[in-house]
């Protein structure tokens, strides 16, 4: 059994039809679900974003919160000095509740967005951005 697609008044539907071509009594339509997509964070004049998985915060006295986000084989690392020097953002609806040093329960897709330190090589955090789950 196959499907015929047809577009009828700018909607499009779908019905089967037997090995012969010819349709079955019964006839449904497909319907399209709107998709949906996150606003995120728009990038401001100098800040840069890596997309990868959050693992950790690492808290050092006196150096601030390092936030280290893996992507593929590489790292790529970003400091503030306090977590309230940074914007988070989630766009997922299983995250909450405060966030502390050391390692995360569940590793998370994120956007890190970050811009140069004033030695030129540093990056400094400005925003995590929790990446929605993806579909299933």
């Amino acid at each position: 059994m196959g499907f015929l697609v047809e577009a009828e008044s700018g909607r499009a539907s779908a019905r089967s039809t037997t090995m012969a071509g010819q349709p079955p009594a019964e006839t449904r339509e497909s319907i399209s679900l709107p998709v949906t997509r996150p606003a995120f964070r728009e990038l401001k004049p100098g800040e840069e974003r890596t997309e990868g998985i959050l693992d950790r915060f690492e808290c050092v006295q006196g150096r601030g919160v390092t936030f280290s986000v893996k992507v593929g084989d590489t790292v790529v690392s970003a400091t503030a000095p306090t977590f309230n020097d940074i914007e988070f953002i989630t766009y997922r609806d299983d995250l909450g509740g405060t966030v502390t040093c050391g390692p995360l329960k569940t590793p998370t897709a994120v956007y890190l967005t970050w811009r140069k330190g004033a030695d030129g090589t540093s990056r400094i955090a400005v925003a995590i951005e929790f990446l929605p789950k993806p579909p299933v």
